[in-house]
Parts: structure tokens; C-alpha cells; sequence
């Protein structure tokens, strides 16, 4: 019931109270007149509660109306003693409420000195007022920072002075707009010192800014003091590491490049790259140094790069080197890429120098994500490097490296095991170039190729073309060095060669060792055979019983050491000394023994079984008990002269057959016995050996030697 009584009273009373303001108005007017009555309300003379009334009613009318020519000194005189600090603050608010509303109406027309009378108040009571109020009415009486008439030299020191406290209140965004206006409008009234306080305070409150709104304000009062008013140089610094920093947030990284860009632009660009130089090598904080990195890469060989700074990157590829030492997983990201777009872009324009510097930061930059843990930075990382590394391949490619070739494969020798096939085939290649006699320790650096690409390296692909390098290598020098390569490098190398799980790889080893073997006379030939005889051995010795028979694409290398047995057994028929003809024919036969011991095993393998026995079979004597075979062995390309081959004799004067046996065989069947076992146990020594010199007598019979051999007993 009250509070209907309370609506209906409403009406009436506003209508009174727009009937006593209005009166002595004139109608249609819009301007509100200060008549006599309404000063006697506002008067110091009226009690309190009639003035704060008719305060708050003026205060609504002055939302939409002006008041009279002179009316805002008249009123000021009539209300400023309710702004004492006498007063309670309730009466201050609500006064300085009015005269803000007032301000805001006459700002632009008819404030005029009033605005230094405002000031001055504003000037002398903000530090004991609430600063929502006081600064409320100081936006509206320098119209948020557009007009300063009458205060020009003093609103911008005031504003340094009183802005702290501001910005630390919920204030925060009116005064950074406030901010913005005053440098566009008025920057002609600001003092150096001014400006750069200014943006000292702004950069504080970017760094501790809330929200993303907050932020970019204060990044629009930066672009403005740099659009409209002068950059000090002492505020260059604190300008530059603002910014830095402000990058790393993706929802700011656009705006801040382009404010940065224009600052580079200007006459300021030589001096903020310089800045940003000393950014990097401060090697401070890891955000400030990666948004500096970005900023300068970008200028100078970015998408869209500061046309007005020509500089080489040669100018700044030491300060990246000295960034590609910072282990942060930021700024080596950062460093990475900004070389992954030097590369891609100006790589025509680097010479041997900037070469040297850059693949010494790629350097660094390796080392570092090997140290990383594993993650998705790490992995990041190693994408960039990957795709710099395979620009410059592409660069030798196409003969356009301007580096040094060397320092290059260095480091992808050092780094192979995160490089593709292709990129580790490319380094064996560069490096077989310096594996020749003419440049020192080259037997050590052969070793330490096969040591790193055939022992270690799990690829099949790298592990057979570093057998192709060694082949090579050995082909080219194996009349000098062949008995040293072998000693110091391929017998030492090959070891446990037996245990490669690669059957490929096993083959292109044993090629090697039957090629070498072939080709060698020395004493270094039956530590070849010795491996040959391993690989021959191992499924024999290897296989359990319910291993898989193993077939004939698995026993390729088998197959090959044999084939090699054969030709190494026929070749050194006819050279000296003859033990290593023998030793081949012992492991042949070795061979077919453990075959028929352990039958299941090889039995998917026929072609190495035919082999041997093709090669018994074709196995002759002649009247002089010499040995040798249907038809001339014939030397294969690499070994010697063709023309040579015709004139070896169909038997060798070197390796004889003990015609003893062949004697015990005749009187046996003169006297009637027929006992095949016998037979071939008497037959146990077949091939005699003559290592005699040359001065010796090849048909002497003290001068041979019963080496034990091996019976195979074929059934049939």
C-alpha cells in the first residue's frame, strides 16, 4: 500500500520540480537558465539537503541540455563549497557527478578558461579524493584528451604524474584511451621527458596487463606516441623490449610486428637494430631474446621485411651465432627458423664467411636438441633443422653452395643418425674423396668410416656403400696399401661379420672378401679365408632345432662364399704360396661336411652343394701327378691382365696329387679286395703342396707336403 502511495506522490513531484526549473524559461528554449529562485536552492545559504536536490535534479537536465551563456562560472561559484574536504564525500561525489555532466556538454563551445579553473581544482584534491570521480571529470574536462585549451603545458606533466595511480585503479582502460587521444591530438605539448614517461608507464602495464583487451590498448598508446609524437632515444630501449616480449602472445604477435615494423621504418630503424642486437646478446630472459630474433629476422630477410634497412645478413649472422648458444627450447626454436628462411630466401647472397657463421649456429643448434628431452618442442625442432639441412643438399645439388664443403659433411657425419639415407649415401661419397694416400691418417679415416656406416649404423643401405667405399678405395691402392688396408682396416672391420642380420649387407661383405682374397698373394689372405669360413659355418653353428629351414634368398651369402671359395681355390692353384689354395679347399670341404651332418638345415640350399661338387668333378691329374681342371681358369676385370690367362698351363706346377694312393688302389684290386670304406679312408690324403721357390724341384718327391684333407662319402 506504501508503495503505491510512494508511486502515485512520483508524478506530481516531478512535475514540480520540472515546473520550478523550467519557470522563467523561455519556451522552446534549450538552454537551461540559472533564474533566481534556482540559485537560491544552490546557494551556500540553502540547507544541504535543498542544494544536494536540486544538484542532482540539474545534473539530469544537463544530460540533454546546455546551460545559459556564463552559466557554468555562475554555477561554480554557487556549488564549489561543497568540493571541501570538509564536506562529506557523498556531497562531493554527487557534485562532481554535475559538473562532470556539465563539462561533457560544454566542452567544445563555451568551457573556455573555465577549463584552467577545473584543472586547478582537479590538480589540488586528487591525491585526497576517490579517483573514479576525479578522474571522470578530468576525461570531460580535457575532452578524453582532445582538447587542452588553456592547460596545453600543463595537462601532460599532471597526467605523468597522476597516471600510476590510475592505472593501478579499475581505471585502467579510460586512462590508456585517454593516453591515446592526448599523444594524437595534442603530442605538439609534450615534453620529451613526458613522452618517454609515458611510456615507460605504459610498458609496465602491458607487462602485467589482465586481459588481451588491457593489452593491446596499451599497445595502441605505444603506435600512437610512434605515429604522432617523437620517440625519445632514451625511451628507444624500454620502447623495443616491450615489444619483444609482447610477441610471444599469439593474440598480440600481429600488432606487435606492425609496430614494430613502422619503428624500424623510421629514422629510428639503424638504432632499434641495434637494440635488438644487444637484446640477443644479452642472453636474458629466453621470451625477450626469441621476440628480438623474430623482429630482426623479419626486418631484414622477412615475408615482410623494412625495404629502408639495407643490411646483409652477414650483419647479423654473429649475433644469431651467439643466440644458437642460448639452450632455451624458444630461442633455439626461434634461431632454427629464422635460418630455415635465410637459407630458403637470400642463400645466393651468403658467401663463404656467412656460410661459416651459419653452419656454426646450425652447429649449436643440434647440439641443443640432442640435450632435449623428448617431447613435441624437441620434435618441432628437429623438423626445421631436417628441412634446413635439405636446402643446402638441394644448394650442392645445384652447385650453388657458396660454404665450405667439408664443414658442411662434418656436421651431418656428426648428426647422421637424424639425416635420411640419401643425405648419409651423399656425405659417403664426399668422404671417399679424401680416402687416398695423398691426404694424412687416411687408412685411420677409412677405419673410422666403416667403424661409424657399416658397424654401427643400423641402415643396410648406408652399411653396403660403405663396403662400396671400401672396395673402391682398395681397388685404387691395393698395389701399395692392399696388405696395409687389409691388416689395419678390413680384417679389424669385418669381424663378427658372420652375426649381421642383414643378408644383403652379409652378401656385399662377402663379395668384398672373395675379391680381396683373389686379388691379394700375402700373408693377409688367410685371415680372409678365416672370415669366409665363419659365414660358411654359421648356420651350422647358429641354428637350434626348431629354427626355420632357412632358404635360398636367406643363404645368399652362403651361396656367394662358396662361389668365392671356388674361384679363390682355381686362382691360387696357380700362385705361390699354394697353402692358400689348400686352405680353400679345406673349408669347401668342411662345408659339405657339416651339410650332411646337420642336412635339415641347408636342405632348401642346393646351389652351393652343386657347386662343390662341380668343381671336384672337374677336378684332372695328369702323368706328373700335378693338378688341375677341364678348362684354364680365367682371371675376371680388376685382377690382371686378360691376355695372361692364355698362357697359364692346364696344370698347376705348384699343388700335386700323392700318387701313393692311387698305387695302394691298384694292388687292392689286383688282389681281389672290394671294400668301398676302406677305399675312401685310404683316399683320406689327396693333394699335396709344393711351396718351394723357384729354384726347386717341382717333381721331387722329398719335396712335397701330405696335407689331411676330407672324405666325402657319396651314396649311389
Amino acid at each position: 500500500m506504501s508503495k503505491d502511495a510512494k508511486t502515485d506522490k512520483s508524478f506530481p513531484e516531478k512535475f514540480k520540480r520540472w515546473f520550478r526549473l523550467e519557470r522563467g524559461n523561455i519556451p522552446g528554449n534549450r538552454e537551461i537558465r540559472l533564474t533566481e529562485e534556482l540559485r537560491a536552492e544552490l546557494g551556500s545559504e540553502s540547507p544541504t539537503s535543498t542544494r544536494m536536490k536540486a544538484i542532482k535534479e540539474l545534473n539530469e537536465l544537463l544530460a540533454s541540455r546546455k546551460l545559459e551563456e556564463n552559466g557554468i562560472e555562475k554555477l561554480w561559484l554557487l556549488v564549489q563549497d561543497l568540493l571541501s574536504l570538509t564536506s562529506p564525500a557523498e556531497h562531493r561525489h554527487a557534485t562532481l557527478q554535475m559538473l562532470t555532466t556539465l563539462t561533457a556538454a560544454h566542452a567544445h563551445d563555451r568551457l573556455g578558461a573555465m577549463r584552467h579553473v577545473f584543472y586547478n581544482y582537479i590538480a589540488e584534491n586528487y591525491q585526497h579524493e576517490e579517483i573514479r570521480p576525479m578522474f571522470d571529470f578530468f576525461r570531460e574536462v580535457v575532452s578524453d584528451g582532445k582538447q587542452l585549451e588553456y592547460i596545453e603545458e600543463l595537462a601532460g606533466p599532471f597526467l605523468l604524474e597522476w597516471l600510476p595511480f590510475v592505472l593501478a585503479s579499475p581505471q585502467t582502460a579510460d586512462a590508456l584511451n585517454l593516453l591515446v587521444n592526448l599523444v594524437k591530438f595534442n603530442a605538439a605539448y609534450l615534453d620529451e621527458t613526458v613522452v618517454t614517461g609515458y611510456v615507460k608507464q605504459v610498458v609496465l602495464q602491458l607487462l602485467q596487463a589482465h586481459n588481451e583487451a588491457e593489452a593491446l590498448l596499451c599497445l595502441r598508446v605505444l603506435d600512437a606516441v610512434l605515429a604522432y609524437s617523437y620517440l625519445p632515444s632514451p625511451a628507444l630501449p624500454t620502447f623495443i623490449t616491450a615489444l619483444t616480449r609482447a610477441v610471444n602472445v599469439p593474440q598480440l604477435t600481429q600488432e606487435t610486428w606492425k609496430i614494430m615494423r613502422n619503428l624500424l621504418g623510421t629514422h629510428l630503424g639503424n638504432s632499434g637494430l641495434y637494440v635488438l642486437c644487444r637484446l640477443i646478446q644479452s642472453n636474458g630472459d629466453p621470451h625477450m631474446v626469441r621476440g628480438a630474433i623474430f623482429f630482426l629476422t623479419s626486418a631484414l630477410w622477412g615475408n615482410n621485411k623494412v625495404s629502408s634497412l639495407n643490411y646483409k645478413p652477414a650483419a647479423v649472422l654473429p649475433t644469431l651465432q651467439q643466440a644458437g648458444k642460448n639452450g632455451h627450447v624458444l630461442v633455439v626454436y626461434e634461431v632454427a627458423l629464422s635460418i630455415q628462411k635465410l637459407v630458403s630466401k637470400l642463400s645466393l647472397e651468403l658467401h663463404l664467411s656467412s656460410w661459416d657463421l651459419l653452419l656454426d649456429t646450425l652447429a649449436n643448434l643440434f647440439e641443443h636438441h640432442v640435450s632435449l628431452e623428448e617431447g613435441l618442442e624437441k620434435q618441432s625442432i628437429l623438423n626445421v633443422l631436417k628441412d634446413i639441412m635439405d636446402v643446402i643438399e638441394q644448394l650442392i645439388e645445384l652447385q650453388q653452395f657458396g660454404g665450405s664443403y667439408d664443414k658442411f659433411f662434418s656436421l651431418v657425419d656428426k648428426y647422421a643418425h637424424l639425416r635420411p639415407e640419401t643425405s648419409v649415401l651423399r656425405l659417403l661419397d664426399h668422404q671417399a674423396q679424401a680416402m687416398d694416400p695423398l691426404h694424412p691418417h687416411w687408412l685411420a679415416k677409412l677405419g673410422t668410416l666403416l667403424n661409424q656406416y657399416y658397424c654401427h649404423d643400423p641402415r643396410p643401405a648406408v652399411r653396403t656403400k660403405a663396403l662400396a667405399i671400401l672396395s673402391d678405395v682398395y681397388n685404387n691402392n691395393r698395389y701399395l696399401y692392399g696388405t696395409d688396408m687389409v691388416r689395419n682396416v678390413v680384417t679389424i672391420q669385418m669381424e663378427g661379420i658372420e652375426k649381421e642380420r642383414n643378408v644383403g649387407v652379409r652378401t656385399a661383405a662377402v663379395n668384398l672378401l672373395v675379391h680381396i682374397a683373389v686379388t691379394q698373394r700375402s700373408s693377409v689372405v688367410p685371415d680372409i679365408l678365416s672370415l669366409l669360413e665363419k659365414i660358411i659355418i654359421a648356420p651350422y653353428n647358429n641354428t637350434k632345432e626348431n629354427d626355420q629351414v632357412l632358404r635360398e634368398s636367406e643363404a645368399a651369402d652362403v651361396i656367394a662364399a662358396v662361389a668365392g671359395l671356388i674361384r679363390i681355390f682355381k686362382k691360387k692353384l696357380w700362385e705361390l704360396p699354394s697353402i692358400h689354395a689348400i686352405q680353400a679347399y679345406k673349408i669347401l670341404i668342411l662345408c659339405m661336411e657339416h651339410h650332411y651332418r646337420k642336412q635339415a638345415i641347408m636342405d632348401g640350399v642346393v646351389k652351393g652343394q652343386m657347386q662343390i661338387f662341380e668343381m671336384i668333378f672337374e677336378m684332372r691329374a695328369n702323368s706328373k701327378c700335378q693338378l688341375g681342371f677341364l678348362s684354364t681358369p680365367t682371371r675376371s676385370n680388376g685382377e690382371g691382365e686378360d691376355s695372361f690367362s692364355s698362357m697359364l698351363p692346364q696344370y698347376t706346377p705348384y699343388v700335386l696329387v700323392n700318387d701313393k694312393h692311387s698305387q695302394r688302389f691298384s694292388s687292392a684290386d689286383e688282389q681281389g679286395e672290394d671294400d668301398p670304406e676302406q677305399r675312401l679312408n685310404d683316399s683320406n690324403t689327396v693333394i699335396a703342396s709344393e711351396t718351394a721357390n723357384e729354384d726347386s724341384d717341382l717333381t721331387s718327391k722329398d719335396s712335397t707336403i701330405v696335407v689331411s684333407g676330407s672324405v666325402i662319402n657319396v651314396q649311389g
